[in-house]
């Protein structure tokens, strides 16, 4: 989100790791699941809308740096990309519904260390979740607001500029 509002090359290395960091936590977590069918399922279901999502990001630092902020924002609020995050969104919910029912149906029969293992697995993935979904949040917010605060400054750079021409014309009349 910063580098979309700002063009900050910082902000671009952020954004960068970002997405390393997440390609990377999913190949781990596809690993981890391996010995758990059902869970593998959910995880690499996650791996084409994650691909979606990270070429959205792409695509809108592609246009910021092309066509400035406005481009990167026409891009972020096309439906189709709303509903792409949306969709990941959902999946992610989704998974962490089926994980908490997996650990409830298996909590008889394991032991109280395995309970405890599983509950703060669940608990991390729905924390990544929530952290995930409260960027993409944070970054359409700031976004609109960047938006609405560009359009007053147009405005009131209008009437600023009527003002002179007014006050340009009545010194020019007056001498």
């Amino acid at each position: 989100r910063g580098y979309v509002l700002n063009g900050q090359a910082d902000e671009r290395e952020r954004l960068n790791q970002a997405t390393r960091t997440a390609v990377a936590d999913l190949e781990r977590l596809t690993g981890l699941a391996r010995p758990n069918p059902p869970q593998l399922l959910r995880a690499q279901a996650l791996s084409e809308p994650m691909a979606n999502f990270i070429a959205d990001s792409e695509r809108a630092v592609a246009l910021r740096e092309q066509s400035g902020f406005e481009g990167a924002q026409a891009f972020l609020n096309q439906p189709l990309v709303l509903g792409a995050a949306q969709g990941l969104d959902t999946l992610l919910r989704e998974i962490e519904s089926a994980e908490r029912l997996h650990v409830e149906a298996t909590d008889a029969t394991v032991g109280p260390s395995v309970r405890r293992v599983r509950a703060l697995q669940v608990t991390a993935m729905g924390l990544a979740v929530g952290l995930t979904l409260l960027a993409a949040w944070l970054a359409w917010r700031e976004v609109q607001r960047r938006a609405h605060s560009e359009a007053q400054l147009r405005q009131a750079q209008l009437r600023t500029e009527a003002t002179v021409v007014e006050r340009t014309a009545q010194l020019l009349q007056s001498n």
